[in-house]
């Protein structure tokens, strides 16, 4: 029957989850790129795009994001998960060498023979990610860029602009074998292969 007088409630606990779930959602949906290539293999076969999976778990997490009154006080990005482990084992680690004389630069892999994988089917990709963090978000947008773990990922003179004051995070990816000749920047990255956990490479 039809109700003149609809209660509504809005008491502070509901106010304060929802400031903290569109806070969340506006952090996740800035890096939704780079969570469709760190958790293709994750959210294969969900019913669940990678970043409601993120946001989720973020959600759930009280070690990441930080919230006071629903509003975001702090971001442990050196926990930031801009990719889930699922069946690769190690992280990167990076030196740079930055564009000099007309040459690209690049960020070279040190510990790519480390990483075990099936050399018969794959091969082993890299993916980073630049973000210039500050303690409650980040300024201007994410820098992704992607290459072969063992040749390194070269860097142009307007990227490695771009990448100024970022944080380099990153992430191995094990790339399949196409038996064609497409080269490696045409990978392609969001398809559901194994993938490592991220980790803070360069700063």
């Amino acid at each position: 029957s039809y109700q003149p007088v609809v209660k509504t409630p809005n008491p502070l606990r509901q106010q304060t989850a929802r400031k903290k779930f569109s806070a969340l959602s506006g952090l996740v949906a800035s890096f939704s790129e780079i969570l469709k290539i760190g958790y293709a293999k994750a959210t294969s076969g969900l019913k669940m795009s990678p970043r409601n999976f993120v946001l989720r778990d973020l959600y759930a997490r009280e070690d990441v994001v930080h919230f006071v009154g629903g509003e975001i006080d702090n971001i442990e990005w050196n926990d930031f998960p801009f990719s889930k482990k699922v069946g690769l084992d190690g992280v990167p680690s990076l030196t740079y060498t930055a564009p000099a004389g007309g040459q690209s630069g690049k960020f070279t892999v040190t510990n790519a023979d480390d990483i075990v994988i099936n050399e018969a089917e794959e091969e082993l990709g890299v993916v980073l990610v630049g973000v210039t963090t500050t303690s409650t978000g980040f300024m201007g947008q994410p820098v992704i860029l992607t290459g072969n773990a063992s040749t390194g990922v070269e860097v142009t003179s307007e990227q490695a602009a771009s990448l100024g004051g970022c944080s380099i995070f990153a992430f191995f990816k094990a790339m399949p074998k196409t038996g064609t000749d497409v080269p490696t920047d045409q990978w392609p990255w969001k398809y559901p292969s194994n993938t490592g956990a991220t980790t803070l490479a360069y700063t």
